[in-house]
């Protein structure tokens, strides 16, 4: 405790410090005054027994506030140690299905089933790749049209002619 603080403990007089017990009770100190509150009953000059109340009440929060501040600080201590647990399994999880993946991906395999045989060799599947790009196009480009839709659409018109005949 400085100077200054012990000479506003001495400037207020007992009558002083019951009716800032008073008004501490009735919650309306400002925080400075609060404070000095504190200051005086930690003091000596607090000695009667008039404010032996008030230092229980005032130890009791204190002790409580403690408590408080202790229990949130393992609180949040658990709650950490959680969040880095979840997150390293995450973190391992997630290495083991990349791993997996990588593991497990061929590249560039190129497949063609040919009358049912089932060929691996990258010449041969991509000659038969471009032997059927080629009929595809060739086949489409003998078609107009007006041929392609009636390929389309002839069916229905000859269906529909099957209905009519039929009522």
């Amino acid at each position: 405790m400085n100077r200054n603080e012990e000479k506003q403990l001495h400037s207020r007089t007992i009558e002083e410090w019951r009716r800032l017990v008073e008004r501490y009770f009735e919650a309306t100190l400002s925080d400075d005054e609060e404070r000095e509150l504190y200051l005086f009953l930690a003091s000596e000059a607090s000695s009667s027994p008039i404010f032996d109340e008030v230092k229980a009440v005032t130890g009791y929060i204190a002790t409580a506030k403690a408590r408080r501040q202790k229990d949130n600080t393992r609180k949040r201590s658990s709650v950490i140690v959680q969040i880095a647990r979840y997150s390293a399994a995450a973190a391992i999880i997630g290495a083991i299905i990349v791993g997996i993946q990588l593991g497990s991906t061929p590249s560039n395999i190129c497949v063609a089933y040919i009358d049912g045989k089932r060929y691996t060799d990258r010449t041969t599947v991509l000659a038969q790749m471009h032997r059927a790009m080629a009929h595809v196009s060739n086949n489409t480009s003998q078609y107009s049209a007006q041929e392609q839709l009636y390929d389309i659409f002839g069916t229905l018109n000859e269906n529909s002619q099957d209905i009519e005949i039929r009522k």
